[in-house]
């Protein structure tokens, strides 16, 4: 018996062992060599999809690398306050899971963004002819990669338990119904069930207050908040160590034109490619499956997008 007891016991010292190596090795790995990234809003449309999983390369930056004009960076919230605790807030910055169960809350949300001026460049956005122009160091940029496409409104829904509260246990946010308003991009020319990029249903539309008209916002169109032209900014010169970004869907973006520069030190790494996509705004593949189970790998993974590059 006690011979067994020994061999059992080895065997179990062998494989924590082995899974204790295996968790380092994926805590270095995630913390200083790669990312997989959901991304979670239209800001990058049409090149980055909401539902699609961004490899992003941490190496990419390191070594005195930096980004360059036109990279598409990864980067963490410039509005997150991290933990005042070393510890919590390195978790926070290098593996952001989150792991409240024994004390380790998320991370900041990861942003995809394009780098538009670097350090010691001075940027300026104008409005001219009714159609927004960005001037870098005075001349006007060439955007080729901005959304050619115009965005309508749409309401989603996520979650699967349309309840707070089963009984005295809360049900977790990750898997309670909600819905939201968004915009996505669509071809103006098609009809709702085959759009390029996502899945459109009629039922989903949102009509302009007051009309019975799709709300539609024209390519191109002059992005506003709260009645100030967010087109309409600079000049400003780029400190030392920060980036100016922007996304491209310029009418659906929250970016420098918000709340100003990057600073280098938020960088993770470069959006390589899409390891893979799902056209869905769950946060997690699983839920989605869950729902649709038998359309989910004919209809939800966007095949054609799996492994390929970010332009």
């Amino acid at each position: 018996m006690s011979r067994r007891w020994n061999r059992w016991g080895m065997l179990c010292k062998e494989w924590g062992i082995a899974l204790l190596l295996a968790c380092g090795i994926v805590f270095v790995l995630r913390g200083f060599v790669f990312g997989l990234y959901h991304v979670s809003s239209g800001s990058g449309e049409p090149h980055i999809l909401v539902g699609d999983r961004v490899w992003g390369n941490k190496l990419s930056y390191s070594f005195g690398a930096k980004p360059k004009r036109g990279d598409l960076i990864i980067f963490s919230s410039p509005k997150w306050e991290y933990s005042t605790n070393p510890y919590i807030a390195y978790w926070q910055k290098h593996i952001g899971l989150n792991a409240s169960w024994i004390g380790l809350p998320a991370g900041p949300d990861a942003w995809v963004k394009r780098v538009i001026a670097l350090p010691g460049d001075t940027i300026e956005g104008r409005v001219e002819n009714g159609r927004t122009v960005v001037y870098l160091n005075g001349e006007p940029l060439d955007e080729r990669y901005i959304n050619p496409y115009p965005l309508i409104r749409l309401t989603k829904k996520t979650g699967l338990i349309d309840l707070d509260s089963i009984g005295p246990l809360p049900v977790p946010s990750i898997v309670r119904v909600r819905s939201k308003q968004t915009w996505y991009s669509f071809d103006s020319d098609k009809s709702l069930d085959v759009q390029p990029f996502y899945t459109m249903f009629g039922d989903e539309i949102v009509y302009r207050p007051g009309t019975i008209k799709r709300w539609v916002l024209p390519a191109g169109a002059v992005a506003e908040q709260n009645g100030k032209v967010l087109d309409q900014f600079g000049p400003l010169t780029i400190p030392g160590g920060n980036y100016w970004v922007m996304g491209d869907s310029r009418s659906n973006s929250c970016d420098s034109r918000m709340w100003g520069f990057v600073d280098e030190s938020l960088i993770l790494g470069k959006a390589s490619f899409v390891l893979y996509s799902i056209d869905s705004e769950e946060p997690l593949w699983l839920l989605d499956f869950i729902k649709n189970p038998l359309s989910f790998w004919t209809k939800h993974v966007r095949w054609s997008r799996c492994f390929t590059g970010i332009a």
